[in-house]
């Protein structure tokens, strides 16, 4: 049985850019709308809610960075990757200090941006099970309380000590935070350094898209500790 395809906004002023990418994406299993510019891309945000934005850096109106705002204070949980030049690692790292998912620099391959979109897709399916789960301890634990409240308290199981989960469930993991890949921060400078030697690593062959996206992933995290 195959999973609905992931709904992307796909937000760039310029038109044959934005149905390029709105081609190649579909072409991939993913549902594509298209916004013309950062206030049509807001216009549509406040519409209704998409799990994944792409959202060019430069567009009149509102930017990248106010898309990215925007969508952020609508739905939390939203994933929005920001393109940008390559000579403007300095701002992917402030649109990744202000919420975003990941970063993609013009021209980009499409290989590296499968890998985005592919992560991030990965991700909301995450998020999603994360919320399945949390819902379903929820009712598990309404049921034995209602339960408890139809039989004398001396029959209530005793309570156990510890960290193991919920009280009513002693032996159920609580649902955490999802781990950090990395320890200790990282200056903003070091981190630009790290993400231009990255790209370069790249553009000679000496990393595969993969390598990058998890290396420029764990740089990231480190950087947002």
């Amino acid at each position: 049985m195959h999973s609905e395809p992931l709904t992307v906004l796909v937000a760039d002023d310029d038109r044959s850019a934005r149905d390029a990418l709105r081609d190649i994406l579909e072409r991939h299993h993913y549902r594509v709308e298209t916004a013309q510019d950062g206030l049509d891309a807001m216009a549509k945000l406040r519409a209704r809610r998409y799990p994944l934005v792409v959202a060019d850096l430069r567009m009149p109106g509102a930017d990248g960075l106010e898309v990215l705002r925007e969508a952020k204070k609508l739905d939390p949980d939203v994933l929005v990757v920001i393109v940008t030049g390559y000579a403007s690692l300095e701002t992917a790292l402030q649109a990744i200090r202000s919420g975003a998912y990941d970063y993609l620099t013009k021209p980009f391959r499409l290989e590296e941006m499968l890998v985005v979109m592919n992560n991030a897709k990965e991700r909301i399916r995450l998020l999603q099970e994360n919320r399945n789960l949390a819902a379903r301890v929820a009712s598990l634990q309404e049921e034995v309380r209602a339960l408890r409240e139809n039989r004398p308290a001396a029959e209530a199981p005793a309570s156990t000590g510890g960290q193991a989960g919920p009280a009513e469930f002693p032996g159920l993991p609580a649902v955490s935070a999802p781990l950090h890949l990395a320890s200790g921060p990282r200056r903003h400078r070091d981190v630009v350094s790290e993400l231009e030697r990255l790209h370069r690593l790249r553009k000679e062959g000496t990393l595969d898209e993969q390598e990058f996206a998890k290396l420029k992933q764990r740089l990231i995290q480190e950087f947002l500790e």
